[in-house]
């Protein structure tokens, strides 16, 4: 089927640079083993356990360890109505790695309910210091209704890992898997902006846009070196659509999400995409590579091909891809030792 002519992206300062491999490798799985912050009462010795299985498990085999330390024990947040969570973990390697979970599967009950309307809360809020961004994603990391939320959790426990000097000479990295990878975003900027606690890189794994031009300008202007990665075909990285497929998904009598002209919503960061071939290439996202990918997401949708997206176990069924491509690699096979186009 002929697809309408996209429309020209807005202009935003294009970055540059690819991720270190092994350090990507680690990064998945620093995502992946969020998803075993599952308790609302925190025990070091406990969460430590649960990262030493995570480490083990079976499909992270290719994956170099993440090495963390147990002496400070890694730090686990979990929101009280137990929809979000991060990790904060020391490693071995002089680093300190903040990895935010995605959402949870809809087989939680009302954690999973409440975890998935944040996703679909895709209207525009305006903050001071981040600019235009995802209203749901906002609201998940800055709930001003909550005495013990995400922002505050995390800033809290930066601020003692500054006083205990354990911030000195070290590696700040920020991960995040699906609606993680946005949260990672919204970290980065206001640890940067209001303690001056900088990352040394972000790293999104099928993350969802988490703001429009304005918030990935100001974005742009912090510096952080940050890399998204995607597999072809999933859906999540294109919500919300940027304006050219809501615009292609208007011209097509399908429901799109109300796009502003003036403000749509844009990805940010170097792009790492598995590509048709099961092969990790960083495209130039010339019209060429957006129009193909654009029409891979638009079919899907056509399709109603959304199998994974609602999964109970994300982590253990697709190993984050968010659905099944019948054939096609896990994050873990391409970025833990698979393809990587010259």
């Amino acid at each position: 089927m002929p697809l309408p002519k996209i429309a020209a992206a807005p202009a935003i300062p294009r970055p540059t640079g690819k991720p270190d491999p092994v350090l990507t490798c680690r990064m998945l799985k620093a995502s992946y083993c969020t998803y075993d912050v599952s308790t609302r009462t925190y025990d070091a010795a406990a969460h430590s356990a649960r990262l030493e299985r995570c480490e083990t498990r079976a499909e992270l085999q290719r994956a170099p360890t993440l090495g963390h330390s147990t002496t400070p024990p890694p730090f686990a947040y979990l929101s009280p109505a137990g929809t979000n969570a991060f990790l904060i973990l020391q490693t071995s390697r002089d680093e300190i790695i903040i990895a935010f979970r995605g959402t949870i599967g809809l087989g939680s009950g009302l954690r999973g309910y409440f975890d998935w309307l944040n996703n679909f809360q895709a209207a525009r809020v305006s903050d001071e210091q981040l600019g235009n961004v995802h209203f749901g994603f906002h609201n998940a990391m800055f709930d001003r209704q909550l005495t013990d939320n995400v922002w505050e959790a995390l800033w809290r426990a930066m601020l003692r890992l500054r006083a205990q000097n354990a911030l000195a000479g070290k590696k700040l990295y920020i991960t995040g898997h699906s609606k993680g990878g946005a949260l990672a975003l919204f970290a980065a900027a206001r640890l940067k902006k209001e303690f001056g606690i900088i990352a040394d890189a972000v790293y999104q794994f099928e993350s969802p846009r988490a703001g429009t031009v304005d918030f990935a300008r100001r974005y742009s202007e912090l510096g952080i070196p940050t890399f998204r990665f995607e597999n072809r075909g999933d859906i999540i990285p294109h919500m919300p659509p940027e304006a050219d497929e809501t615009e292609m998904l208007a011209a097509l009598g399908l429901p799109a999400l109300t796009v502003s002209w003036w403000d749509p919503y844009v990805a940010v960061g170097v792009l790492g995409f598995i590509d048709w071939n099961g092969t990790l290439q960083f495209p130039d996202e010339s019209a060429e590579f957006k129009a193909k990918r654009s029409q891979d997401f638009i079919e899907n949708v056509i399709a109603g091909d959304a199998r994974g997206v609602l999964s109970e176990d994300v982590r253990a069924r697709l190993q984050l891809n968010h659905r099944i491509l019948p054939g096609a690699p896990s994050y873990f096979d391409v970025l833990c030792g698979g393809k990587t186009a010259p």
